[in-house]
């Protein structure tokens, strides 16, 4: 039945094409560049991730002024979908306070034992000092310790917190996974938190990968010099029940502009989402904006301040060099670094833009094979029944589910022309400012003839 449905869905989508017609009629060569797309005949429902060459070389940031043909040269109901990250692509977060386990300053995890204890009242565990610490003040937490087990699905990463100590530090973090507090097992690798200061403003860096681990319990041990930070509490977030989607980079070498101002184009129409900046080798440290704008004489749009940073630690190396921003399609960007001199000295910047690239849902109508055909200076967004066709994605039988496509290699259809404006004569305008002027004209004519007449009259 529910296949069924789906054909009559599909049906209804076709023959309300008649409907749900263009304004505007195009054929192929109306368009300056096309690829042809690579799919399943015997599904009806397709879906093809829009190619790199698409936002370089359409017109319009929305898309409008692309279509599919079939092979008779027919354009078919086609649809735009914009990604949007779900729930299921964000695992779920999970705050938690976090246990200290206190001993002697200096002394060693290992000195401390944990006995794992059932009751009625619910799982606890008791803790075993082999060191008796006198209680002089100078107690610090040897190790941590969190309780995980109620939390459904794996943990992929954590957020460490702690209170700020208005003074620079690297401490390297050791976490470890238990089901009865003896067997330690490691949780994640290379992980580090660090608080810095730059310019007066104090950055902390709390961010740990784990291995995907499920436990009942998690450990946190500190390691380095000097006096470590008393953590306060932790983020937990579970692996996402959706795979991260597949990002598109694209890497672009800045243009020098004014001093600590640097330039990039694009060279399309990329829904960009995050940017990626290319650090030199060694200790840095900067603080950047991030402009854009749509053309080289439009005005900038400020996009995101940050911190960004490429540190080593005892052989260990972390970084933020990524900066996610709201979605958006312009091709020029601006950045601008603070002291660029002493931290990229001669050197041009470079970047990197990501995207998840949007999806183009078709129908299948006429002979195959189908052309995404794309670049009109003149083309408006086609109307077809976007809501039914979108709906088809969202279903669970899978027969409703767009199957999978590709676009091959792009060639010239009507060709780069087509992306520019004509360069018409304002006829039009020409007219309207001579019938304006001869207007004009008439009027003080007859204004100097009525002014004669009344002095005629006057002197009579």
């Amino acid at each position: 039945m529910r296949v069924y449905g789906a054909l009559l869905i599909v049906n209804a989508l076709v023959a309300n094409t008649a409907i749900a017609t263009e304004t505007q009629t195009f054929k192929k060569t109306d368009f300056a560049y096309g690829s042809d797309i690579v799919h399943d005949a015997s599904r009806a429902v397709h879906s093809v991730p829009v190619p790199r060459d698409v936002y370089r070389n359409v017109v319009r940031s929305d898309l409008g002024d692309l279509r599919v043909f079939n092979a008779d040269g027919e354009t078919v109901p086609y649809a735009i979908r914009r990604y949007t990250p779900g729930p299921e692509a964000q695992g779920k977060t999970h705050t938690r306070m976090l246990t200290k386990i206190y001993g002697k300053k200096g002394q060693r995890a290992s000195d401390v034992e944990l006995r794992y204890r059932r009751s009625a009242q619910g799982e606890s565990f008791v803790v075993y000092n082999r060191i008796k610490p006198r209680k002089s003040g100078n107690e610090r937490p040897v190790f941590y310790i969190v309780a995980t087990g109620d939390i459904d699905q794996a943990i992929s990463a954590m957020t460490l917190r702690w209170h700020t100590r208005q003074q620079s530090f690297i401490y390297n973090v050791l976490i470890e996974a238990s089901d009865d507090l003896k067997q330690w097992r490691p949780a994640s690798r290379d992980g580090v938190i660090a608080e810095f200061d730059y310019g007066g403003q104090m950055t902390q860096r709390g961010e740990i990968k784990l291995n995907d681990v499920k436990a009942k319990f998690l450990k946190i041990t500190l390691s380095g010099p000097g006096e470590a930070p008393l953590l306060a509490s932790t983020n937990l977030v579970e692996k996402p029940q959706q795979a991260p989607p597949e990002y598109q980079w694209l890497p672009i070498v800045a243009t020098r502009g004014e001093p600590g101002e640097y330039y990039f184009d694009t060279g399309g129409r990329m829904p960009v989402e995050q940017v990626r900046l290319v650090l030199p080798e060694g200790n840095n440290l900067l603080r950047i904006r991030l402009s854009s704008r749509t053309s080289p004489e439009a005005p900038w749009r400020h996009r995101a301040s940050s911190i960004v940073y490429q540190l080593q630690n005892d052989g260990q190396a972390f970084k933020k060099t990524e900066i996610k921003l709201y979605r958006f399609h312009e091709r020029y960007l601006r950045l601008q670094v603070d002291q660029a001199e002493s931290v990229l000295g001669n050197r041009l910047p470079q970047i990197e833009i990501g995207w998840v690239p949007d999806k183009i849902v078709f129908i299948s109508r006429g002979k195959p094979p189908y052309t995404l055909a794309y670049g009109n200076r003149e083309a408006e967004p086609a109307f077809h029944p976007i809501d039914q066709l979108l709906l088809l994605g969202n279903e669970d039988d899978k027969e409703l589910v767009p199957q999978h496509a590709t676009a091959g290699d792009s060639y010239a259809l009507g060709g780069a022309d087509l992306l520019t404006p004509k360069r018409e004569l304002p006829w039009k305008k020409w007219i309207l400012w001579a019938v304006l002027l001869l207007g004009v004209v008439l009027l003080g004519w007859m204004a100097s003839r009525l002014m004669k007449q009344l002095g005629s009259s006057s002197h009579t």
